[in-house]
């Protein structure tokens, strides 16, 4: 099911900086988006083992999946326009 090293990712997240881009970090998403994006797309439980693991429905994980993949995806072209301002 859910490893140590993905439950500790889950927790703390990580923040880094693209080589060459002065240093800059796109924002991590908050954990309640955090956990449904490590346990979907690193972990690779289903939807339903997911939403156990996170005590959800699974209308309700979907929502907070699909969110959390909106909020990165917003992150990610924020942290990029920056990095193309530079």
């Amino acid at each position: 099911m859910l490893n140590r090293s993905a439950a500790s990712t889950v927790r703390t997240g990580s923040q880094s900086s693209a080589p060459g881009t002065g240093g800059g970090t796109a924002t991590a998403p908050p954990l309640d988006y955090r956990a449904p994006l490590v346990l979907r797309d690193v972990e690779g439980l289903s939807t339903r083992e997911a939403a156990e693991v996170m005590g959800l429905g699974e209308a309700a994980f979907k929502s907070r999946l699909h969110r959390a993949r909106l909020a990165v995806r917003r992150s990610l072209d924020e942290y990029f326009l920056e990095a193309s301002d530079s």
